[in-house]
């Protein structure tokens, strides 16, 4: 694993592994508008990868685009091939979606404006987005023949059916107010210096939260979502409670509360360098 404070990547994606356990990944295509090429998808998969080995030692992932753009989604040049090529081609980025869904530490998704297709489906798997307000969305595909079908499980979890259907099927643009009301966009800021603005904004609010049990919450969500509520949920929530009543994050917590104390992982400020 990398340590903290490198950076790596090549020029699709470059990611920064800061010593406070902050991580920032950007799509760095931006004359593409940050388009989705094979070299573009390694290179996310690469960092995310290095996400989910680092454990609790990440607090926070900030998943960006360079220049006035997040991502338009895939490079058209990768759309061309028969089917079992194409059924190879999606299997990496649908793997990627997965990887970022799961990652176990909150993963922000900061839209420095665009948003389409595959780069909406990115944003989709995020915890939380923040968004520029001229940013401008779109579910396309059926304008140029194709369906949005990787990133609907995402899509439609994060906006509901009747939202989904409608840009599914009409392939319509909304702006970054109407994607704030449909779910997709947690927070819409004035410009790239609110961005940078809100992200450290949201730093100082994990610093306060223990990484282990934000990890279990974020699991506790997934795991819980859509399921009947009956004796095998309320055995399954009651095993989680027990386990982590039990860890040393909730001993660390009680003790610094007797103590009128900061616990230790709320006495390292956490920084978004974008």
């Amino acid at each position: 694993f990398l340590n903290f404070s490198d950076t790596m990547g090549d020029e699709a994606v470059l990611t920064t592994f800061g010593e406070d356990g902050v991580v920032v990944v950007k799509l760095n295509r931006p004359k593409a508008r940050n388009a989705l090429n094979a070299a573009a998808v390694a290179g996310l998969w690469e960092a995310f990868i290095r996400v989910h080995e680092a454990g609790p030692r990440v607090r926070l992932v900030f998943l960006t685009g360079a220049g006035s753009f997040f991502c338009a989604g895939a490079d058209m040049s990768n759309l061309l091939g028969a089917d079992k090529e194409q059924a190879a081609r999606n299997k990496p980025f649908g793997d990627l979606l997965m990887l970022i869904h799961t990652a176990p530490c909150p993963v922000v998704g900061l839209s420095p404006g665009g948003a389409f297709g595959g780069g909406l489906g990115l944003l989709a798997c995020c915890d939380f987005v923040i968004s520029v307000a001229n940013a401008k969305f779109a579910l396309s595909e059926v304008r140029i023949g194709m369906i949005p079908a990787t990133i609907s499980p995402y899509v439609i979890a994060k906006i509901g059916i009747p939202k989904s259907q409608r840009l599914f099927l009409t392939g319509e643009a909304f702006d970054a107010a109407e994607a704030e009301q449909m779910g997709l966009v947690s927070e819409v800021v004035a410009d790239a210096q609110a961005l940078q603005a809100a992200a450290q904004k949201l730093c100082d609010t994990m610093t306060l939260c223990a990484p282990e049990a934000v990890a279990s919450a974020k699991a506790l969500v997934r795991n819980v979502v859509n399921r009947e509520i009956n004796e095998d949920l309320k055995a399954y929530t009651n095993k989680e409670l027990a386990k982590v009543s039990q860890s040393k994050e909730v001993a660390i917590g009680a003790k610094a509360f007797r103590a009128k104390e900061k616990p230790a992982w709320a006495t390292q400020k956490l920084t978004a360098k974008l």
